[in-house]
């Protein structure tokens, strides 16, 4: 399922299955076709070198991001999550459970009923399972590489096991688990206590994606960033007050040594911060002062954050959001 939505952030939703009401039902094929044509789309964009011709812009939703030239943002995790633990079956929409055939004509995802059987046997595969699924979303994101992919998660311990890879995994292999350079790790937290719950999890991963973030969205509380936020020090005397590359004088106890300690260095952290409220009938108040805090740690630390919303019913307002915050809308920069 695959749609643009007013989140300001991304270009297009896609989900590779929808997670609602205690079933997990794997979206269409036509959908599961689409980041390839946007991919498609997004190459001609790149070698051209110009804006596409109208007729090509159709092909992606994001119409917005082809006209900046800027490369296309897709968000998964919109009804589902990439990393949750899921056991039980994986069906259509019909409701009907899938198959997953591995070998000649009818390879794929089938039912029992398409199939011609009334039972699954060893002749026909195995019952479709969420492993399967994910396998073939890395699939997609690794065919798609003129995209970027926001993989956002309320469950960032699964992560890194669940991190698809054609070889075994392995705690002392780090080749077993691929870095991706068109997928970014998005953690869902809403305040201090779920914050600190799975950041340490997501900072694990900083060998697996290039942007590591947060998604504090809805936002119901107060949160300190700071103990994970990038930030530029010695690791000689654990100074923070120094510029990358600048070279300095040790300093203890007000007293300056000759000699020098050594030169900035910047120690990793969270590249990107989305904030915003809840949206809804029943959506929770989110204190303006919370919002600010948290867009003025980013601010000191060098951290894109962008700011998506006010609280309220509606989704994508500004509502009592001022303007200096409203218009904070930053990404962190890629490289190559």
């Amino acid at each position: 399922m695959a749609e643009t939505m007013k989140r300001s952030w991304c270009d297009v939703v896609w989900n590779p299955w929808l997670g609602r009401s205690g079933v997990r039902r794997k979206t269409s094929e036509a959908n599961w076709k689409e980041p390839l044509a946007w991919n498609r789309s997004a190459e001609i964009c790149n070698s051209c070198r110009r804006e596409p011709i109208r007729p090509r812009l159709r092909d992606f939703p994001g119409v917005t991001v082809l006209a900046r030239k800027t490369r296309p943002r897709v968000f998964v995790g919109w009804l589902m999550d990439l990393f949750e633990n899921w056991q039980g079956p994986i069906v259509n929409a019909k409701g009907e459970r899938l198959v997953r055939c591995t070998t000649g004509l009818m390879a794929g995802y089938r039912t029992t009923k398409s199939l011609g059987i009334q039972r699954l046997t060893k002749h026909w595969g195995q019952w479709a399972t969420m492993a399967d699924v994910r396998r073939d979303a890395f699939r997609v994101f690794d065919q798609c590489q003129n995209l970027d992919f926001i993989l956002a998660t309320k469950r960032p311990e699964n992560i890194r096991a669940m991190w698809y890879t054609d070889q075994p995994h392995s705690s002392k292999r780090l080749e077993a688990f691929p870095y991706r350079q068109n997928c970014w790790l998005l953690y869902s937290a809403s305040d201090q206590e779920t914050l600190e719950a799975g950041i340490g999890s997501l900072l694990e991963c900083r060998d697996l994606a290039p942007v590591l973030g947060l998604s504090l969205e809805p936002l119901v509380g107060p949160i300190d960033l700071t103990p994970w936020l990038s930030r530029v020090c010695c690791d000689g005397c654990n100074t923070d007050t120094v510029a990358e590359g600048e070279e300095h004088e040790l300093v203890a106890d007000g007293d300056r040594f000759p000699d020098l300690c050594g030169y900035g260095r910047r120690f990793p952290g969270i590249d990107f911060v989305i904030c915003g409220g809840e949206s809804g009938p029943n959506a929770r108040p989110m204190e303006i002062a919370w919002l600010r805090d948290i867009v003025e740690q980013c601010q000191a630390a060098g951290v894109a954050c962008f700011v998506t919303q006010d609280s309220g019913p509606k989704p994508g307002q500004q509502g009592r959001i001022p303007d200096d915050l409203w218009n904070v809308k930053q990404f962190p920069e890629v490289a190559a």
